[in-house]
């Protein structure tokens, strides 16, 4: 069942476009095209930190510690890094380490996860991709929120070990093919009340009313009750959209902003059969 899902998960992959690996040890120069072949490694980063990406197509490139190298086409390019944590059923979370992580935009491409959960690529500027995560053993295979490519992205993403599964509403009623949406809310660190806890929120799925939307306890996964009410803790999923391959997610809460469109997504997210796609909601002043 959960090879399934990864097989789906790999099948989002469109047209391909320029993404690039972190390997190299000295960019390619502005304007030229770097060795097209698929590279699944990083370098790590000794303390396992998120490595700061320098500015793209910049002489400062030269001083990144571990420099991203182009490996598709198609300059100008972004600079994209990814840290990834895991969560279990039992609610630990820990850096996932050896991840790979493609891109829907650039298929038989990836990059690996270092010791600390982080990944380094470069994407073609202005391009509409979305990442895609999983190590194949431990993760569900989960398509990452679409990011924007108009400038460097940071991002950090916690994806689902695989026993979480059956605690996801929906996503295995039906044997597993069920396309599910699950979206982490998280308070602004500078709001204050009463937009500085994460219950309250509602989302929706624009032009799609048929959308199931729950809402998981404040113990999830341990405990996998839900409800269709607003949210009382970090959680919500989707699930039962149709006929959209792509749909738009808003989300509202009273005297607050619910941000699904940030600096690290645009607030779209893939809709694909036996796949879970991941993404952020901020609540914020």
């Amino acid at each position: 069942m959960l090879q399934l899902r990864t097989f789906y998960v790999v099948a989002v992959a469109g047209s391909l476009v320029a993404c690039s690996s972190s390997k190299e040890t000295t960019p390619p120069p502005a304007g030229t095209a770097a060795d097209a072949g698929s590279d699944a490694t990083t370098t790590p980063v000794p303390d396992g930190s998120t490595p700061t990406p320098v500015e793209s197509g910049t002489a400062d490139a030269s001083k990144d510690p571990n420099p991203p190298a182009t490996a598709c086409t198609a300059p100008p390019f972004i600079n994209f890094s990814t840290t990834l944590t895991l969560l279990d059923v039992s609610g630990s979370m820990e850096p996932l380490a050896g991840a790979t992580v493609g891109f829907s935009s650039c298929p038989g491409f990836d990059v690996t996860t270092n010791t600390g959960g982080t990944a380094m690529a470069q994407l073609t500027q202005d391009i509409s991709v979305s990442p895609i995560y999983g190590d194949g053993i431990t993760a569900l295979g989960s398509i990452g929120a679409e990011i924007p490519t108009t400038a460097d992205v940071l991002q950090a993403v916690t994806i689902f070990a695989s026993d979480v599964a059956p605690a996801i509403p929906g996503f295995q009623l039906d044997g597993g093919d069920a396309a599910t949406i699950a979206i982490l809310l998280q308070a602004d660190p500078a709001a204050t009340a009463p937009c500085n806890a994460v219950a309250g929120a509602t989302l929706s799925v624009t032009g799609h009313p048929e959308a199931v939307v729950s809402y998981a306890n404040p113990g999830w996964p341990a405990n996998p009750a839900a409800t269709t009410a607003p949210s009382t803790g970090p959680y919500v999923f989707i699930n039962g959209i149709t006929g959209a391959s792509k749909v738009a997610v808003t989300g509202t809460m009273a005297g607050c902003a619910v941000n699904l469109a940030t600096a690290t997504q645009t607030g779209n997210f893939a809709v694909t059969t036996g796949a879970l796609t991941i993404g952020l909601a901020t609540i914020t002043n």
